[in-house]
């Protein structure tokens, strides 16, 4: 009998750590995890993820006040260089927003919002011209103020820098299709 109670502890200890593993590993939890971005809608939610380490600093970002967010990640593979513009004006809370490029093992900064969006009632974020310099994984980290959560759904666009762009001598040209611009161009 003692060793069909040990045996049954030790199932349920291995069934919690299983359970345990399985929780840190939802997708979008983690930057290791981070949901694949698309242009055009994309959504989730951050009530059932866990705050990650190393909240972002407001630098740049008067209200991001991250606290102890629970965040969720997100990743948009850039092909090429170009500008990037983030809108979450239909998210169910007051949203803060990273965007890093790099990797999850050394990001760097490029860009933060957090009350930008001019339609929104709840502080939403809003940030367009995003500037990205080089083709790659751009992460999108989406928090809240003051570690509020809730329903997560922005609109990516993205316009890469060699759309339109026959040469060097088309800088200050305005192009006839969207796409390039002075900004990226030529730079």
């Amino acid at each position: 009998m003692q060793k069909l109670n040990k045996l049954a502890l030790a199932t349920a200890t291995v069934a919690a750590i299983v359970a345990a593993h399985a929780q840190a590993q939802v997708a979008g939890d983690e930057c290791t995890t981070a949901l694949s971005a698309v242009v055009g809608v994309n959504t989730s939610s951050t009530a059932t993820m866990t705050p990650s380490a190393n909240a972002p600093l407001d630098e740049g970002c008067t209200y991001l006040d991250w606290g102890a967010s629970k965040d969720v990640w997100f990743v948009f593979a850039a092909a090429n260089p170009g500008l990037l513009d983030l809108d979450f004006c239909a998210s169910g809370y007051d949203t803060s927003v990273v965007v890093y490029t790099g990797s999850c093992a050394a990001m760097t900064r490029i860009a933060c919002d957090d009350d930008s969006c001019p339609t929104g009632t709840d502080y939403q974020s809003y940030k367009l011209g995003i500037q990205v310099a080089s083709a790659g994984n751009v992460y999108i980290r989406v928090g809240g103020w003051n570690a509020a959560s809730g329903a997560v759904s922005f609109t990516l666009g993205y316009t890469e820098s060699t759309a339109n762009c026959a040469s060097a001598e088309s800088c200050a040209v305005v192009h006839a299709e969207p796409g390039c611009g002075d900004q990226l161009c030529c730079g």
